[in-house]
C-alpha cells in the first residue's frame, strides 16, 4: 500500500522534494504497519527492507535523527535475518544421537534471545 500511497502524491522533483509532513500523513502510516507485522511474525529479512526504505524516506526529506534511528534498526535486523537464516533445520529424529538434540535446542534458545533483543533500541 505504500506504493499506492506514493503514486497518489503530487509529483514531486530533485529541486522539490516532498515534505515530510505529505510522507507522515501518507506513506510511513503504512510502512510502520508493514513493519510491525513483519516485527509479530518474526520476518527480520522483510523488516529491514521496510527499515532501509523508511531510512531512505528520511534522507530524501533531510530528517537525519529519524534516518539515523531507521538506520541502525536496519543493521540490527539484517543481523537477525542472517541469525534466522542459521537456524538449524530437520527434524527430531535427525538428532538421535546422544547430544545433538540438547546442542540444537541450545542453540535455537541462543538464537530467541538475539532474535528477541533485535527490535530494542
Amino acid at each position: 500500500t505504500a506504493k499506492c500511497r506514493l503514486a497518489g502524491l503530487t509529483m514531486f522533483t530533485c529541486k522539490q522534494p516532498p515534505k515530510l509532513q505529505q510522507l507522515k500523513s501518507h506513506i510511513l502510516p503504512a510502512l510502520r504497519d508493514a513493519l510491525a507485522g513483519f516485527r509479530k511474525l518474526h520476518c527480520h529479512a522483510e523488516a529491514s527492507e521496510v527499515l532501509y526504505h523508511r531510512a531512505r524516506i528520511y534522507q530524501t526529506v533531510n530528517a537525519i535523527a529519524e534516518r539515523n534511528i531507521d538506520a541502525r534498526a536496519f543493521q540490527v535486523a539484517q543481523k537477525a535475518a542472517i541469525n534466522a537464516a542459521n537456524r538449524l533445520p530437520g527434524r527430531l529424529v535427525d538428532y538421535a544421537e546422544c547430544g545433538v538434540l540438547a546442542e540444537h535446542v541450545r542453540k535455537l534458545e541462543e538464537l530467541d534471545l538475539a532474535s528477541a533483543a533485535a527490535y530494542t533500541l
